[in-house]
This record gives C-alpha cells, sequence and structure tokens, in this order.
C-alpha cells in the first residue's frame, strides 16, 4: 500500500506533537517510508509546504528526498477535472469554501491517489453535512480511502520510542 501525505500532516507534527526539537522519530520514519515505496506526497503539497518559509520548508529543501513528491501526470490531470466538477456541483459547500478548497494542493493530492490508487494521509475528518470541504468526504466521492497518521504509522508496523 502506498500513501500520500496532506500538507497538515507536516505542519501539525512540525507545529505540535512531532517538532523537530524532540521527535527526529517521525522525519526519520517519512523518509524511510518513501524508501521502502510507502509514503510520498505531491508537488503540489511540496510547493505549499515551501510558501511557508520556516523550518518545515527548511526540512523540505534539506531532507526530505526529492522523488517523494510525485508530478503531475497526464492522468492526474483528468483525474483533478473529476475533482474540481465534483466539489463545484455539490450545493451543501459554501462558494467562498469551494474556492479556498478548490485553489489549494487538496484537489491534486486527491487527483493523485485516483489515478495512482494511493490512500491520503491526514489529520482531516470527515463532516459530509459541514459547508466546509473536506479531503475525507470528496475522496469518498471517489473511493478513495483515508486514513489518520496514527493508523498509518501502526500498518507500517514502525513505532516512535522515547530514548
Amino acid at each position: 500500500m502506498t500513501y500520500l501525505l496532506d500538507s497538515n500532516t507536516f505542519i501539525q507534527a512540525k507545529n505540535d506533537f512531532y517538532r523537530f526539537s524532540f521527535c527526529p522519530g517521525y522525519w526519520d520514519w517519512i523518509i524511510d517510508g518513501y524508501h521502502r515505496g510507502q509514503i510520498f506526497s505531491t508537488e503540489h503539497v511540496r510547493q505549499e509546504l515551501l510558501h511557508l518559509q520556516d523550518d518545515l520548508a527548511k526540512w523540505i529543501t534539506s531532507f526530505a528526498p526529492k522523488g517523494m513528491f510525485i508530478k503531475t501526470s497526464d492522468a492526474s490531470v483528468n483525474s483533478y477535472a473529476a475533482v474540481v466538477n465534483w466539489v463545484s456541483n455539490r450545493e451543501t459547500y459554501k462558494q467562498a469554501h469551494k474556492n479556498r478548497f478548490l485553489s489549494g494542493a487538496d484537489p491534486w493530492l486527491i487527483a493523485e491517489a485516483l489515478s495512482g490508487n494511493h490512500t491520503i494521509v491526514t489529520f482531516e475528518k470527515s463532516q459530509p453535512e459541514s459547508a466546509m470541504v473536506k479531503i475525507p468526504d470528496v475522496a469518498h466521492g471517489f473511493g478513495v480511502p483515508t486514513l489518520r497518521i496514527y493508523d498509518v504509522l501502526e500498518q507500517t508496523g514502525r513505532r516512535l520510542t522515547l530514548s
């Protein structure tokens, strides 16, 4: 199984529970997962993270393997069009939320997962009745599985231990 990491699996980790200063094992796990052919993300997520211009952006440029961020393929462009159409036609979402969602990396992440048969890893939770667009709900509309990072840590058999 291959996993695509959402931006928030990097950002929340860096800001909260897997900070670089005391949990380097998380970041090593991401790199190791890439080398094992399990952990990836998209070039759109990479660009989103680089715009932060912080320690995470430095980690991306200095340590993250370049191949970990999948470049847009013809298949994912076709899937992207389907994702845009799906989101645009949902009446439960407010237009401002649709615009915000469609202008970021999220629809590209879903498109890549759909075209490449990947599982999306995100901290977002499904809220199908919400006016906000959430990755799990859009992914579900296309049959793309989503997991939280804790589930992926378990599934990959890795453990983060304190020393």
